[in-house]
């Protein structure tokens, strides 16, 4: 179907009237549920989204941008406290340039991984335009929602996202700069990584160039430990690991994680970096403050919340134009963690 689902079209694919489903986006109080469920079955499969996406499509809109991002914080641990840091940057440069434009931002949080469409749609059913973040936009999303405005913010790159507008950093380049400074100037040999989750396309990129800077040096590549990206799993991956077998270096796919590796290992006695330096990447304030402050990869993480504004407006005004592929610099900055003074 080229055109956007219509009333008509859900209603023809579940098999009831157009009333059956008015009553359904009304909440359904008078339906059995096999005959929501299947209304709902037939929104989904078509992609139809009632609101304010479809007062968007007739030039009546919201002023409104969604956010969808992932909540990797667990309200039962102190994870909790420190897992939207990144994602809180983000956020932070969306809604000052859509502000500066007279959009207001509405966000949305994902836990669990299944109900990331439902949420989604949700979302964009509210707004001219929605925003993806990371694990938020996998396929089976973007299929769904690319008749509407929409904008992949560190996202994965293949044949499905390559169809929408998209901004993400310079991964690879922030961690060969990273890994060489450790390689080349500390003289590190023995180099040991800690991944994000396995969905992540940031952490992905992040792992798969470490994997090609540490062969090309004629390095071991040793098996990478794994976390979610928060201070607390980077804690509980230090205590697991053997004193008396630290490599040289640790190299963690995000700055909490680094944090958390940092203060298990001190907390064991460990001392960094004359023992195990330990870097990052996002350049977040608070590494600056941790002892020994951190040695990171800073992305801009506002300038890509910014740019997604400015990517949706311009999909607004002129929907037919090709989508576009931003990748922002990152910089290496030098602290002590590393081993440098």
């Amino acid at each position: 179907m080229d055109r956007s689902p219509t009333v008509h079209d859900v209603a023809r694919r579940a098999g009831v009237s157009t009333a059956t489903v008015s009553r359904a986006l009304s909440g359904g109080a008078k339906l059995s549920p096999a005959t929501l469920e299947r209304v709902q079955r037939a929104m989904q499969d078509l992609g139809y989204l009632p609101n304010g996406a479809a007062r968007g499509l007739t030039s009546r809109r919201t002023r409104v941008f969604a956010l969808c991002f992932p909540d990797l914080g667990d309200p039962e641990t102190d994870a909790g406290d420190d897992a939207m840091l990144y994602t809180d940057e983000v956020v932070r440069g969306m809604e000052r340039a859509a502000r500066g434009r007279g959009y207001a931002i509405l966000i949305g949080a994902v836990q669990d991984p299944e109900a990331t469409l439902e949420l989604a749609m949700s979302l964009a059913s509210r707004s001219d335009g929605i925003v993806l973040l990371g694990q938020t936009a996998p396929t089976s999303v973007i299929q769904r929602l690319k008749r509407l405005p929409m904008v992949v913010v560190a996202g994965r790159r293949d044949d499905d996202a390559s169809t929408v507008d998209q901004v993400r950093v310079d991964n690879a380049g922030g961690i060969t700069a990273l890994t060489r400074h450790l390689i080349d100037v500390h003289g590190h040999r023995e180099l040991l990584f800690l991944a994000g989750p396995a969905d992540s396309p940031d952490g992905g990129e992040r792992l798969d160039a470490f994997r090609t800077i540490v062969t090309a040096a004629g390095l071991p590549f040793h098996n990478p430990l794994r976390g979610d990206f928060t201070q607390h799993t980077g804690r509980i991956v230090a205590q697991s690991l053997h004193i008396e077998e630290l490599p040289d270096a640790i190299v963690c796919a995000n700055d909490q994680m680094a944090i958390g590796v940092i203060t298990a290992l001190r907390e064991r006695g460990v001392r960094i970096p004359r023992d195990v330096a330990v870097v990052g990447f996002d350049g977040i304030g608070v590494g600056r403050h941790v002892q020994p402050p951190l040695t990171t990869v800073r992305q801009p993480m506002q300038p890509l919340g910014a740019a997604a504004v400015s990517l949706l407006e311009r999909r607004l005004a002129n929907p037919a134009a090709e989508p576009e592929d931003l990748r922002l610099p990152t910089r290496l900055e030098v602290r002590a963690s590393c081993g440098c003074t």
